[in-house]
């Protein structure tokens, strides 16, 4: 929440998507949601995409899917390329990932 006029009783307005706010804001917008996090209406702190997911650019609210050829992994600021002898989907975690989501991959013998 944020607080922009004087005389309030109570908090009136919530952080807008893509920003966050913490006590004492005046504005909604001084803190932009940074790169790798997303921050929906109303949050006080910035979450980070889980992995597979990414955001490319500040003040984003939604996460999405990693690039084909790369991987995303949870609390990084940029995707990673898939290395030599690698495949990565698009939406592509780490190999170690607990989550059932596509994973980047050795390529398989033959």
């Amino acid at each position: 929440w944020y607080c922009d006029t004087t005389g309030l009783t109570a908090p009136q307005k919530k952080c807008p998507k893509g920003y966050y706010c913490k006590s004492g804001e005046e504005t909604g917008t001084d803190r932009e949601c940074p790169v790798g996090q997303l921050c929906p209406e109303g949050v006080s702190n910035p979450t980070y995409c889980p992995d597979g997911k990414m955001t490319y650019e500040t003040g984003q609210f939604e996460c999405q899917d990693c690039n084909e050829g790369f991987y995303c992994q949870t609390g990084r600021k940029s995707q990673t390329a898939c290395g030599a002898g690698y495949f990565c989907p698009a939406g592509a975690g780490p190999a170690t990932s607990s989550e059932d989501i596509p994973k980047r991959t050795a390529c398989p013998k033959g």
